[in-house]
């Protein structure tokens, strides 16, 4: 049997990385810690923004609606900022603070867990689970505003008027927040977390827990279980509280829980109940395992969780300790440690007297320990800021990550003395100061338990403990003292540098020569009061004194001091020991509590010299017992040792350095160790030694001995010794003063003797006569100690403080004096001596106390050395900031010291400036308060209550007062409100106007013609207004009167949501648009418009989303609204259209419009998403439908407001590219085949005169050919050369990494290089791509490398000069289709295609081309080839495979063109033998074509997911298939893990025998905000997992491999740039699969939107433009047909919509382009055999007509057909007879509108003054209505017309079109027609809707109905117009109508149509003239040019 894993949270911990907070009086996580560590209490009364406490307030517990608590905790009004988080201004009145708040405090753990980094986690998984509970204070004020019907009922049953009541009902309602549509989630508690992973973008689960006041811990729970279980991989949780309303008051006073005395005081004995606080806290969990990987901060490691419920209980809400007890035990088994092992209990303590009770009798019984009481802390937070409800333990949680992360043991406050639960026996203490948590040797890792408790018996524990991690001391959090040090060349600018409140030097040296000053201040206002102090100093007297310090600790020094000067270190002794020595010092200087932490590891268990040095609070006897026991010589000296020790390592750190130490008495041991004799463990181990020996008795009840301190002279000391005979001097401290010892007795005689002499003396605390015989018995056990330990050779010298005693002498004689040093007496003042002699001016003090600094001063002289304390003592200041004084003294004296304040937290980064729109939300109430002060505000400036204007109607809806329901009533009272504001705004301007012109001639000067100007216009404006304003008054007297005309009534507003819309005036600085209705810029006047406004009875709302809808339906459909005026472009202002765009674009988000900056981002800052932005494109086109339709659609492609003005500018100020859906795209089955392309039309000047280009060269021969084409046609040639591959040249710039950032600084470096960049070339050698990950790697780069180009080469685009991006692959010449050579892996570089096809899309006007060369092209071909391309006229070209002797291009066919190879006999069928591997099976299309495949195939199935097989939809589809009898099973694995697929997959490799791969993750973000992370799973899991399950099962082995792929690789798509370019590679793969493997069947599928298949938001939007999605009716059947043996194998099948639905608009430059057409083999073109003229072919007419169009239409990006040509005429034929010209150019220019091109063809070498041809030619979208002819009936035989045979005309086979004659007059010929369209050079001589050689058998019909006439055909030379209204159909028939019109003797002018057999006309040519000529003179016309004088003469006819 399997054991059970151990799911246990010890066994995968979690790590805190981040945390974030607000508190009471604490808005960051900073001040909250500041607060806990000085033990500040900050709770206060309740402040009137929550609620008055006149109106609530009543001591007596029992008042009805009253609440006796009058204090809690409240957080800190916060201004809050919507545009930080791009929610719309609008919506914060109805969103609960809670929500507002937690945003803020999430995006602050985000921040502290980056620590600065970027991309420091995935959003993708990263969710959020927050504890909420009890009520959304937000939902009062709405439920208020139900009530007012009740209040009007009260007050009419108390007997007041109606029209009383209702007026106090309007009163009550109208101060209240009205409902909206952001009502309803902003008083939902889940939308807290909701609405962070909204805006945070996170993807993972979100959701709130509510378990009462444990919920933060729930909360916990829940997102842990995320992490564990994998479904996440960092989550943010805690607990959100920012409820302190009345409300809650009302909850907790009738409990009651609430303290009478207003103070919160857990396990105190006079505890008295709780107080209520807010909090919203928040930490950042990860798995521990992860976080150690990332490197993250880890504040501390979540250890273990406990849950437990009450059950049967006393109450729903009284505590139990079985309860607890059961949460506690189930927490540390899940921990997997002793409840003992835990030192800091954070608890419930909410400090009423039964909770605390029942809590503390728990926790002693789970962790007492017998012999080892007081070792667990315990406290609350509550008792500084209340209980915080929800978020009580997420503070909690906070506070104990804290002390863990800083060692700091919290205090609880209020507690004056311990409640009787906390026993002086049991385990836990109550601490009431903050301690250093110095390590315990029996509790080696810190840890900390966290409980929550909440109503309902709901109990949580979590556990948690310390992380050690090799990373540098975190920064100390709260506030400590902090050094400051100015310095500067001289005194004068020093004193300069502090009056300009310059900040202090910080992390560099003093030069010697500057005038330096400094000073230690604790907070900003001491600092303040020393710098004023140190300024006024200065300014008197103290520049001119050389140094000087003040009592307040300024130090100034005018220079260091002179060089040469010495250094000594002093260590203290025994004797200056005190409880809490150094306390304040060892929580912010981390060296000195990790020196305790070193010197505790040598205590024993329960008895530590931490307890001993920082004893558990107590009371007096506690303490007594506390100093007593310091007094030991085994505590106090590895005590003393430990702090000097702490206190030297961290001025060693600082830079300091000492030229010789000194030690006293037990010091000496301590300066051996400074001087590097002793290494760390040397140096404890001898020091607890020494006093363990010292301290033990030579025998039971012996006299240790007793030593005192006397103050005389050397000389009165011996006297007085004369007569203590037993005594000695053990120390000469001083030259006044030694110390004696001996017995214990003789001691206290000594003492009393001098005392009577008058000789000051006094015993010391010590614990034997050191320095005497007496401690004899110590020097055997230390000199043992001394001999297990290494002594090495002292660096700096020490000074031995025995007369004639040295160190330095070796390790033995150095041990015998330190032993001996134990009898020998000390005489400091002889070292000191000696060291003033040998040159030490400075002296510096380690250790507890000042006592040496004092003894030097005596003995050497105050002024004659500086001496610098480290300490002072007992009763001195705060210890660290005289050791942080002892460092800026150094200094100020010059020492090399530097980083005084490097354990500091940084100072806090300073907030930016916030908007206009942020708001200060103080309080629950915040949106009720501003409303309430904006109504105040409206009342003063209207001078009359607002009241006093409305009364509420029966139906509760307010109403003027005095009108009753009458709305013409109404209408007269909105009138005068609107007159009063009319006026006061009049005045506000006039007086604005009068102090500006005030300001400007004060002083003589007159006002500027700007200002002159501007006073101008406003007056204008206002005369303008005043008029409106009176004709508006006119207008409601006419109404009110009965006089107006119905027809001169204003304008109706419109209506929103049921009310009309308010109209208030613009604000400041608006510009008026003509016909657009002012929008709302102040939300109070909108507020009182809006309940101002009548309710309709019937009238449906119509908001602004039911008008954005209609705005895009309307869009969607073309709807040119012809309601409007049509406008055209020139009559637009664009300023005034910006202005309306932003407008719009404010309306959507309730920013003001001046505050919209151009580089805010639309979604990220705005709120708006993509829809909404073509929403906007929506509305602006409504407003302007000249506008064309298809350009808005890039609305959606900007990424901020300035994007989108400059959209606009460009939409007019020039044409420009853009995109349009198609509309009409046909639904079906396709081939992907290859279509032969024509040579290139070159563009001429189609770049700068100076291109230059940016590769990323990969180092391969083809970037190496491609770059030097470039140079040698001119082009500079930056390249970026890609990791691995050497730089070369100064024009490289090497890539050191793959990253995205990388990438950005280097083309930023290449572009300092060139200010443009005409073209970004991405070349990938098929040499340099070894395998399949390498592959996924470039094409993922060259996705990064896409988004970078865009940028440069829209900037280029805007020159007017052509930009482009290129690809250029080596598959195989046919764009991978032919199977790349059968090397799948080489065949992914077609991914690149998809990129193109999509980048071509998101970046219009930037001409793109993937281009794929044969591999074994030649190097200069392969260059020739790309400067081709760059220079093609075709814009609707995105791909183009080249193999030397073709171009072709993709395309669509209904035949499959089989260009891959094939086993013989065909692909092989599926049968019942197989076994199909399905990834992303489980559900949506691929489980529907799954069942569908059961029906006609009876294979077995594996289907491979993410899911667990567990999973309900895994289920699900496993039964359906089963339900059909077949095989089915299910393994999960993601397909990007090779070794989790190869796992998975190995039962089943050897039954497999197909593979169907539709795994896909979509993306969707523009191409701009891509990065290598969004990418990495779109390419990932199409390409990496198509291989990994190829290479786990063996592709040789398979015999079926079909792919899924999508449209959006065919034909690109927005926002998907990476999901194109992963299905183009797959496809391209598969393609070379089937090469590879020819008996495999590959089925590469493209397949279209599924109805169902998708979001129904994405099924609409496609609807609605004009996609066609397929059924699964349709798609099912579709995917079995190509899965029947019928169907070929390797073919590229699409089945969806078979065109593409978006398309580039390109527009030809206003100055037009000229392009350049080779005609080298033209007279070799087959068709052009069956047209000669005398031995030489002959272009057509319709030839030439056809070059031009062609060239139009792809010049325009083949986007609209040509539709009509004008002004037709040849001026010289093409006659090709050797003489020809070897290339024509092509000149278009298009008129102001685009849509008419003015087209000349003409000679091109070198004389462009040679027309052949032009034209002007028409474009639109669709060609005009068809007409119809009438048609005689007729049965066509198909013979052909006998003109051919007879030679009536010249024509050859393959245009003999002409068949029966139908109808026939003297002018009018009808004939029937019919000819398969010969193929003529690719193309290049046809459009959309023209083929030359069908619509030359117009011109032949013609020529039959001329010759009919004159006997003569003659040649066509001119038309007035042709008319195309669709193509002519190929090879099938229609008719010809020839009609003559007007004839001459030199021609005839016809009209000819050609027409459906039907009637519908499909072509026509108007006014053809008909030129009589002979062949002879045809020859010599078209050799020069065609003259209208020309004879006519009988012979053939031709049609030239």
């Amino acid at each position: 049997m399997l054991e059970e894993p151990d799911r246990r949270l010890s066994q995968d911990p979690v790590a805190i990385v981040g945390m974030a907070g607000m508190f009471p009086k604490a808005p960051d996580l900073r001040a909250f810690w500041g607060n806990i560590v000085a033990g500040r209490d900050c709770t206060e009364e309740v402040p009137s923004a929550w609620w008055e406490l006149e109106d609530y307030y009543d001591p007596d517990p029992f008042a009805p609606d009253r609440t006796y608590g009058r204090r809690g905790g409240f957080l800190t009004p916060v201004r809050f900022d919507p545009m930080e988080f791009g929610l719309p201004p609008k919506s914060l009145d109805s969103t609960g603070l809670v929500q507002l708040l937690s945003l803020v405090v999430a995006r602050e753990v985000l921040r502290d867990g980056a620590r600065g980094r970027d991309g420091w986690y995935d959003p993708r998984r990263t969710g959020v689970v927050l504890g909420v509970c009890g009520t959304n204070t937000t939902l009062m004020p709405l439920a208020a505003r139900l009530l007012a019907p009740l209040l009007v009922k009260a007050m009419r049953a108390r007997g007041a008027a109606e029209e009383d009541a209702r007026q106090a009902a309007c009163d009550y309602v109208r101060e209240l927040p009205p409902w909206t549509e952001d009502s309803f989630p902003g008083i939902l508690g889940n939308v807290a977390s909701g609405r962070v992973a909204n805006r945070l973008d996170l993807r993972a689960a979100n959701h709130t827990v509510d378990a009462a006041c444990a919920s933060s811990l729930a909360a916990v729970r829940a997102a842990v279980d995320e992490l564990i279980c994998r479904r996440a991989d960092l989550m943010i949780t805690g607990g959100c509280d920012a409820d302190n309303s009345i409300i809650s008051f009302m909850c907790f006073s009738k409990t009651p829980a609430l303290s009478f005395s207003g103070r919160v005081r857990p396990f105190d004995a006079e505890a008295d109940g709780t107080l209520i606080g807010e909090g919203i806290g928040m930490l950042a969990l990860k798995r521990l395992a992860d976080a150690r990987r990332d490197e993250d901060r880890i504040y501390a490691v979540l250890r273990g969780l406990g849950s437990s419920s009450d059950g049967v209980a006393k109450s729903i809400y009284a505590p139990s300790k079985d309860g607890q007890l059961t949460a506690l035990r189930r927490a540390y088994d899940d921990a997997g440690c002793p409840p003992d092992s835990v030192e800091l209990v954070e608890a419930h303590g909410t400090g009423t007297p039964t909770g605390d009770e029942v809590e503390v009798t728990a926790l002693n019984e789970i962790m007492g320990v017998p012999g080892d009481s007081r070792h667990v802390a315990v406290g609350s937070i509550k008792s500084q800021m209340g209980h915080a409800k929800a978020a009580a333990g997420a503070a909690g949680l906070i506070k104990a990550a804290l002390a863990l992360h800083h060692k700091v043991l919290p205090p609880t406050v209020n507690v004056a003395s311990p409640a009787p639960a906390v026993t002086a026996h049991g385990a836990v203490y109550v601490n009431t100061t903050a301690r250093p948590w110095v390590r315990d040797p029996g509790r080696p890792v810190r840890r900390a338990g966290v409980s929550a408790f909440g109503f309902g018996g709901v109990n949580y524990h979590a556990v948690l403990e310390e992380h050690h991690a090799d990373i540098p001391q975190e920064r100390v959090l709260h506030p400590v003292p902090r050094a400051c040090l100015w310095h500067a060349p001289d005194p004068g600018e020093l004193l300069s540098l502090l009056e300009a409140g310059a900040e202090p030097a910080e992390g560099s040296g003093v030069p010697p020569e500057h005038a330096r000053l400094g000073f230690v201040a604790a907070d900003e206002e001491h600092r303040g009061r020393l710098l004023a102090t140190a300024i006024e100093r200065l300014r008197t007297r103290g520049a001119q004194e050389e140094s000087w310090g003040l009592p307040e600790g300024v130090h100034y020094r005018r220079t260091a001091l002179p060089a040469g000067t010495k250094v000594a270190a002093l260590f203290t002794g025994q004797g200056n020991q005190y409880p809490e020595m150094g306390l304040r010092a060892l929580l912010a200087v981390p060296p000195l509590r990790a020196a305790f932490d070193e010197a505790n590891a040598l205590s024993p268990p329960g008895d530590t010299l931490a307890r001993t040095v920082f004893p558990p609070p107590g009371d007096k006897d506690t303490a007594h017992a506390a100093r007593e026991r310091l007094n030991r010589t085994s505590c106090a000296q590895p005590a003393i040792g430990a702090l000097a020790a702490g206190q030297y390592r961290f001025l060693r750190e600082l830079g300091f350095a000492p030229d010789g130490v000194l030690g006293h008495s037990f010091g000496e041991l301590t300066a051996l160790w400074a001087a590097g004799a002793l290494d760390d463990d040397a140096f404890r181990a001898l020091a607890r030694a020494r006093g363990l020996a010292m301290e033990e008795r030579p025998e039971a009840g012996a006299d240790p001995g007793a030593m005192a301190v006397v103050r005389a002279a050397d000389d009165a000391v011996a006297g007085i010794l004369a007569a203590h005979a037993e005594l000695s001097v053990c120390h000469r401290n001083a030259p006044d003063e030694q110390v004696v010892g001996g017995g214990t007795d003789a001691v206290e005689g000594f003492v009393t003797h001098c005392l009577r002499e008058g000789v000051p003396a006094k015993r010391l605390p010590v614990a034997a006569a050191f320095h005497t015989p007496l401690v004899e018995h110590a020097t055997r056990p230390f000199a043992d100690a001394c001999a297990q330990v290494d002594f090495a050779a002292p660096e700096v010298p020490v000074f031995a403080g025995a007369a004639g005693a040295r160190y330095g002498q070796g390790p033995e004689a150095d041990q015998l004096t330190l032993v001996g040093q134990l009898l020998w007496p000390v005489d400091f003042v002889e070292r000191v001596r000696q060291m003033r002699a040998d040159g030490f001016g400075v002296f510096v003090e380690f250790g507890p106390g000042s006592t040496l600094t004092r003894l030097v001063k005596r003995t050497l002289g105050a002024d004659a050395v500086v001496a610098v304390p480290c300490d002072r003592g007992e009763n001195g200041p705060d210890s660290a900031a005289v050791l942080k004084e002892a460092a800026l003294r150094l200094a100020v004296l010059g020492l090399p010291v530097v980083g005084i304040n490097r354990y500091d937290a940084p100072a806090p980064e300073e907030c930016p400036a916030p908007s206009a729109v942020a708001r200060l939300l103080e309080g629950p109430n915040f949106a009720l308060k501003a409303r309430q002060e904006r109504f105040r505000q409206a009342e003063d400036r209207a001078g009359v209550p607002a009241a006093e204007l409305l009364i509420p109607p029966a139906n509760g809806v307010p109403v003027p007062a005095g009108t009753g329901p009458d709305p013409l009533a109404r209408a007269a009272a909105d009138h005068l409100a609107a007159h009063v504001r009319y006026l006061d705004g009049q005045l506000a301007t006039q007086r604005e106007l009068v102090e500006l012109l005030r300001s400007r001639t004060r002083n003589g000067q007159g006002p500027d013609a700007a200002l002159a100007a501007a006073v101008g216009a406003i007056t204008e404006h206002s005369l303008a207004v005043g008029e409106a304003h009176t004709r508006a008054g006119e207008v409601v007297a006419e109404l009110l009167g009965g006089t107006g005309a119905a027809a001169e009534a204003p304008p109706v507003r419109p209506m929103t949501n049921g009310q009309a819309d308010a109209a208030p005036a613009p604000s400041p600085g608006a510009v008026p648009v003509p016909g657009v209705p002012p929008l709302a810029t102040d939300t109070a006047d909108a507020a009182n418009a809006a309940e101002r406004a009548p309710a309709v009875d019937g009238a449906p709302g119509a908001g602004p989303e039911e008008n954005d809808r209609s705005a895009l339906a309307a869009l969607m459909a073309d709807d040119r609204m012809l309601h409007r005026p049509v406008q055209d472009l020139s009559d637009i202002d664009p300023v005034e259209a910006e202005q309306v765009l932003r407008q719009i674009v404010a309306d959507k988000t309730g920013y003001d419009v001046g505050m919209l900056e151009p580089d805010m981002y639309i979604q990220e800052d705005l709120g708006i998403d993509s829809l909404k932005q073509v929403e906007i494109g929506a509305e602006v086109w409504r407003r302007y439908p000249v506008i064309k339709r298809e350009e808005l659609f890039r609305f959606s492609e900007a990424r901020t407001v300035g994007d989108l003005s400059t959209m606009l500018k460009e939409l007019f100020s020039s044409p420009r590219s853009g995109l349009r859906h198609t509309g009409g795209v046909p639904l079906g089955r396709a081939y992907v085949s290859l279509r032969t392309l024509p040579p290139v039309d070159v563009l001429t000047g189609v770049h700068h005169e100076q291109p230059r280009a940016l590769m990323l060269d990969d180092g391969g021969e083809l970037c190496a050919a491609l770059g030097q084409a470039l140079t040698g046609r001119g082009w500079s040639v930056l390249r970026l050369t890609v990791p691995g591959v050497p730089a070369g040249g100064p024009d490289t710039q090497p890539l050191d990494s793959w990253s995205d950032g990388e990438l950005r600084d280097r083309v930023a470096e290449a572009l300092s290089k060139a200010s443009r960049i005409d073209l970004c070339l991405l070349p990938l050698s098929r040499s340099r791509i070894m395998n399949a990950d390498e592959a996924v790697g470039r094409l993922t780069h060259g996705l990064l490398f896409a988004k970078r180009a865009r940028a440069l080469l829209l900037d280029c685009a805007r020159t007017g000069r052509r930009a482009a991006f290129v690809t250029v692959t080596q598959l195989d010449g046919f764009s991978g289709y032919a199977g790349t050579g059968g090397e799948p892996v080489a065949a992914l570089a077609g991914g690149l295609a998809g990129l193109v096809k999509s980048f071509a899309l998101e970046a219009s006007p930037v001409f793109c081309r993937a281009l794929d060369l044969a591999p074994d092209m030649a190097p200069d071909a392969a260059g020739e080839a790309l400067l081709e391309e760059i220079a093609d006229v075709a814009t609707d070209v995105l791909e183009v495979g080249r193999n030397g002797r073709h171009r072709r291009t993709p395309t669509l066919s209904d035949a499959p063109q089989r260009l891959l190879p094939h086993a013989p006999g065909g692909p092989s069928p599926l049968t019942g033998d197989d076994t199909l591997l399905v990834t992303g099976g489980a559900s949506g299309i691929t489980a529907w074509c799954l069942e569908a495949l059961t029906e006609d195939h009876r294979c077995g199935y594996v289907l491979m997911g993410r899911r667990p097989g567990e999973d309900d939809g895994v289920r699900s589809a496993l039964e359906a298939l089963r339900s059909r009898g077949v095989r089915a099973d299910y393994v999960s694995a993601d397909v990007r893990d090779a070794t989790a697929v190869r796992a998975a997959l190995a039962p089943h490799a050897d039954r497999i025998t197909g593979v169907l791969h539709a795994a896909g993750v979509l993306g969707d973000r523009p191409l701009a905000e891509m990065t290598a992370v969004s990418a990495a799973p779109v390419i990932a899991t199409k390409l990496s997992g198509l291989q990994h399950v190829l290479d786990a099962l063996g592709p040789e082995r398979l015999r079926h491999l079909v792919v899924f792929a999508s449209v959006a690789g065919l034909w690109g798509n927005v926002r998907q740039a990476d999901y194109a370019l992963a299905n183009e590679a797959m496809v391209r793969h598969v393609c070379a699969m089937q090469a590879a493997y020819p008996a495999l069947r590959a089925t590469p599928v493209i397949w279209g939107p599924w109805e169902g298949g998708m979001a129904e938001g994405v099924h609409r939007l496609f609807t609605e433009a004009g996609v066609p999605v397929l059924s699964r009716e349709a798609g099912t059947a579709y995917f079995r047909g190509l899965m029947g043996p019928e169907h070929p194998a390797g073919e590229v099948t699409v089945m969806g919509p078979v065109a593409p639905w978006l398309r580039r608009t390109e527009s030809l430059p206003a100055e037009g382009l000229t392009a350049v057409r080779s005609l080298t083999g033209l007279e070799d073109e087959p068709m052009l055999r069956d047209h000669r003229v005398a031995g030489h072919p002959l272009v057509p007419m319709t030839g030439l007509l056809g070059a031009v169009l062609h060239t139009v239409e792809r010049a325009r990006g083949s986007r609209l057909p040509v539709v009509r040509c004008q002004d037709l005429r040849i001026a010289r034929g093409l006659y090709l007879d050797g003489h020809h010209p070897r290339a024509v150019g092509f000149h278009l220019v298009p008129n102001e509108q685009g849509d008419t091109v003015r087209a000349r063809m003409h000679h091109a070498d070198g004389n462009e003054g040679q027309t052949h041809f032009e034209v002007l030619v028409v474009c639109a979208e669709e060609p005009g209505e068809a007409p119809r002819l009438d048609l005689p009936r007729y049965e066509p035989t198909g013979t052909p017309h006998p003109c051919y045979t007879q030679r009536t005309i010249f024509h050859g086979p393959s245009l003999a079109g002409l068949r029966d004659v139908l109808d026939e007059d003297a002018e009018r010929l009808v004939l029937s027609a019919r000819l398969r369209d010969p193929a003529f050079a690719s193309g290049a001589y046809a459009a959309q809707l023209f083929s030359p050689a069908l619509s030359d058998l117009l011109l032949q019909g013609a020529a039959l109905v001329t010759h009919g006439i004159k006997g003569c055909g003659g040649i066509p030379v001119s038309a007035e117009r042709v008319d195309l209204y669709a193509p002519l159909p190929d090879d099938e028939p229609f008719v010809v109508v020839a009609e003559a019109g007007r004839t001459s003797v030199l021609d005839t002018y016809c009209t000819v149509t050609a027409c459906e057999p039907g009637g519908r006309v499909l072509q026509k040519w108007t006014g053809l003239r008909m030129l009589d000529v002979n062949e002879v003179q045809a020859v010599r016309l078209l050799t020069t040019y065609v003259s209208t004088s020309t004879p006519a003469a009988p012979g053939r006819t031709e049609t030239g």
